[in-house]
């Protein structure tokens, strides 16, 4: 059952993937630089005085061999400024791995440092991760971890290729969100009626969110000014003819979808549970009223823990940006309406009131369809 699951939708994404990529643009510019992993062969300390500085600053000429690409086994010397700008500059150890620029300038070849290769921690946290999700969850663990391996393909090779290519950012945005709540449901569930509940009501949350998010963002004339992102978006010409706000509102609306999720499985597992224990003792009826109030009071004591969880994550993200605008000095009540400061305040309570909304559409979707499976099952037991 889950390799049909699977197999569909795998038709359905390669089905779509043409479609919100046919938009971009093929006769794009190559990358003026190159970006390749080297092994650090060398690194001397060497002082050098700038024309502008009297002071000595520490440099390193390092020597490097490229790993990967057409530049493989070759060897570089470049320079690395490790004191330019204080903290912010990095020192460069023999036998590391780095990742390095490669530009032709003028005819000349020019390496620089990027940053350091990361490869091994990242594959170690992975591993862990899969390690124990298995260990722990057993089967559902497999199908969770399937779930994550087709959100990142939707996000990685659908969303943000659709995004680039200049397509309508919240159809985009749609798609998006309609695969990964479908595709991860149904990995989890797998095709019953709990699924249909599940996709329900996270639709329903997540159409309050972006209403929300749309509405209040166009009130308040969010724009992208005064955001570290746009200079970042004006590097290259393809990303500065895209629309950041835009962008912005797609990030907070998929950001929320996990949560929505998440709480809708738990109130129908939980409604689901209380229907099989009753079942299964054969006590009684329980009609839509009652199984609305039990899914209520489950989604409750979720929303309950939950509020200060979606808090600190989201705050969390943003605390850099918190401690810049404190450390200025301003009032709170001038600093909410700095657009850095309004966009995690827009984030945190549109999305938080999205997946609160979806509360009561899942405890009344579970206690109207639900309760009738629940209701054959119970006379065809008394019958017997």
């Amino acid at each position: 059952m889950v390799m049909k699951i699977i197999k569909y939708l795998l038709i359905v994404y390669f089905l779509l993937v043409p479609v919100l990529t046919m938009a971009q643009d093929s006769g794009v510019q190559p990358a003026k630089a190159e970006y390749y992993r080297a092994q650090v062969i060398k690194a001397e300390d060497l002082d050098k005085k700038l024309d502008i500085n009297t002071e000595f600053l520490d440099y390193q000429l390092v020597t490097v061999k490229i790993l990967e690409g057409p530049k493989k086994g070759h060897d570089y010397q470049f320079e690395n400024t490790a004191s330019l700008y204080n903290k912010n500059d990095q020192r460069i150890n023999e036998g590391e791995k780095i990742i390095v620029s490669f530009q032709v300038v003028n005819g000349e070849e020019k390496l620089g440092l990027v940053d350091f290769d990361r490869t091994w921690p990242l594959i170690f946290l992975v591993v862990l991760f899969v390690a124990i999700l298995v260990a722990i969850g057993y089967w559902i663990g497999v199908k969770s971890l399937l779930g994550f391996i087709w959100i990142g393909a939707i996000l990685v090779w659908l969303m943000i290729p659709g995004i680039l290519a200049g397509n309508n950012i919240y159809w985009t945005v749609f798609i998006t969100a309609m695969l990964v709540i479908i595709g991860s449901t149904l990995l989890l569930i797998g095709p019953q009626k709990k699924a249909l509940l599940v996709i329900g009501s996270s639709l329903f949350g997540l159409a309050i969110s972006a209403g929300l998010i749309l509405l209040v963002g166009s009130w308040a004339r969010f724009s992208e000014i005064g955001l570290e992102e746009s200079h970042l978006f004006h590097i290259s010409d393809k990303l500065s003819g895209l629309d950041l706000v835009g962008i912005f509102y797609a990030g907070m609306i998929i950001g929320s979808l996990g949560s929505m999720m998440d709480i809708s499985i738990s109130i129908i597992a939980g409604v689901d549970e209380l229907l099989k224990m009753n079942q299964t003792k054969g006590t009684r009826k329980i009609d839509s009223h009652e199984l609305f109030r039990s899914g209520m009071n489950i989604g409750r004591d979720i929303m309950a823990v939950n509020a200060n969880t979606l808090l600190l994550a989201y705050a969390g993200s943003a605390i850099t940006v918190w401690m810049v605008a404190v450390s200025q000095g301003y009032e709170w009540s001038l600093l909410i309406n700095f657009n850095q400061v309004f966009v995690e305040v827009l984030r945190i309570l549109s999305g938080t009131i999205g997946i609160f909304a979806s509360i009561p559409m899942t405890a009344f979707l579970a206690s109207r369809l639900l309760v009738y499976k629940r209701k054959m099952a119970y006379e065809e037991m008394n019958n017997e």
